[in-house]
């Protein structure tokens, strides 16, 4: 099966590339961006588009690492099956002998001892191709290619061979001057805001914010700000066929939806250096004006309102003996029970032993990986007054009486 993109109104398959467990995340922005046809895979979500959609969705989406355009999808029986299936495509829509191209391998197939000898494969189909037509042959370049392909062989022995439309992974917002000990991954980032079901409208607190990352997301998604404001530089700006004046006025219409913030953004860290970088990232993001960031204990944090939401992304203890991050995990649950009632947490680690002494029951939890790090991501509804006056007086107690 082969799918081309093609100028103008038609219509083609595009496949969104992202995070395991984020799918649910990925169909819902791109329902929010107009699309209705979301369809789920594991860490890929489909829908059908036009190229402004191609460049719209590398500008505008959060939860995305990479756009791909499917070109070729068939059954491998081989290694050497794979090479002659690759060389039948036709490459010369994307590609010139003048051109160089890179490959992504994701290989799930036995077929293949190692990834990159199935890569190795594809790229002498495509190079020996040229060579037979034209008797020159693009050269290979991994690091800043003119076109980037990536290559899926599932366990099933079932390849797709992409067009990457992104180029960079999607993540790299340009807004970070330092990253500071752990950041979070943007996209990351970005999803724990869309999991909580953070809309802008509600003042947010980011404890332990680091460098800032989860603070300038929520900045951005409250303000409407495209994801890669700050790095509109993308893979299909090297295609033979990109055109320019459609990019400028996708680019155009995205960036003219940016609007004042809805609510208030807290940001803090009990490091002077992390609250520093923290304010450097927000300028270079243009989000400073969006999100307010002290140097604070969250130990020593009060809300400032009634009701409201905060995202607390603390130490994993990797470093840290057993008894003293267990410790450090209660005392967060007894300052969310002393003096965030009326308010939404969320808390994402890896520690779940540590997790355990939060003292605190999730009202929801989901597991997400954190780099190859498995973390659980919790949230906790902090009422004012214990569970059973709050039973009694909604009536709970007595609806679930036999």
């Amino acid at each position: 099966m082969t799918n081309t993109p093609a100028p103008g109104d038609e219509r083609f398959a595009i496949a969104i590339k992202t995070f395991q467990a984020f799918e649910p995340l990925v169909a819902a922005e791109l329902r929010r961006l107009g699309f209705t046809d979301p369809a789920e895979d594991t860490r890929l979500v489909t829908v059908s588009g036009t190229l402004e959609d191609v460049y719209r969705l590398n500008y505008m989406m959060r939860t995305a690492l990479r756009i791909l355009i499917p070109v070729r999808k068939f059954i491998v029986h081989s290694p050497d099956d794979l090479y002659r299936k690759i060389k039948k495509t036709d490459w010369t829509p994307w590609l010139s002998a003048d051109s160089t191209f890179a490959i992504d391998p994701h290989i799930s197939s036995g077929l293949f001892r190692h990834p990159h000898f199935a890569s190795l494969r594809m790229k002498d189909a495509i190079a020996d191709q040229f060579t037979e037509r034209v008797n020159r042959r693009p050269d290979v370049d991994p690091g800043s290619p003119d076109v980037r392909f990536d290559l899926h062989i599932d366990a099933g022995n079932r390849v797709t061979g992409s067009l990457d439309s992104s180029g960079t992974s999607l993540n790299q917002r340009g807004y970070r001057v330092s990253g500071g000990e752990a950041p979070l991954n943007e996209v990351l980032a970005a999803g724990l805001l869309e999991r909580a079901g953070y809309t802008g409208r509600e003042t947010l607190y980011v404890p332990m914010c680091g460098s800032g990352t989860l603070a300038i997301e929520a900045a951005m998604m409250t303000t409407g700000a495209p994801a890669r404001l700050l790095n509109p530089q993308f893979g299909f700006m090297k295609w033979k066929d990109f055109n320019p004046d459609l990019w400028k006025q996708v680019k155009a219409r995205c960036d003219s939806s940016m609007h004042a913030a809805y609510a208030p953004i807290m940001a803090s860290d009990l490091k002077a250096a992390a609250a520093d970088e923290c304010r450097r990232n927000l300028v270079r993001a243009g989000m400073s004006d969006h999100v307010a960031v002290r140097t604070e204990d969250f130990f020593d944090l009060k809300p400032t309102g009634e009701s409201g939401m905060v995202i607390l992304n603390p130490p994993y203890g990797e470093r840290m003996p057993l008894a003293e991050i267990q410790s450090f995990y209660r005392r967060i649950g007894d300052q969310l029970k002393r003096h965030w009632a009326g308010h939404t947490a969320w808390l994402i680690s890896s520690n779940l032993e540590a997790l355990k002494h939060i003292g605190l029951k999730p009202s929801a939890k989901f597991k997400l990986l954190n780099g190859s790090l498995p973390c659980l991501y919790q949230q906790f509804e902090l009422f004012r007054g214990d569970r059973k006056s709050r039973l009694q007086a909604s009536g709970s107690e007595a609806d679930s009486t036999p």
